[in-house]
């Protein structure tokens, strides 16, 4: 189905590939266009936004005032 063409081909629009069905580009590749379409989990994830962090109210006035690391 085309759910199984999303995850083989790398996560690509529906509308990539439903061209490449209706084009035949793949040789052997049928899927029923007709049928639903299932949220992809791995798609939805990838597409999330990241919150930025808040601007910092102080500044570094020197080199070295102000270090940040990950412990």
């Amino acid at each position: 189905d085309v759910d199984l063409w999303h995850r083989r081909y790398g996560h690509p629009g529906i509308s990539l590939i439903l061209a490449m069905i209706k084009n035949q580009i793949v040789d052997g590749m049928d899927a029923d266009t007709d049928s639903p379409f299932t949220i992809c989990g791995p798609c939805i994830k990838g597409k999330h936004e990241r919150i930025p962090f808040p601007s910092s109210k102080t500044r570094a006035k020197a080199p070295l005032e102000l270090v940040h690391a990950d412990l």
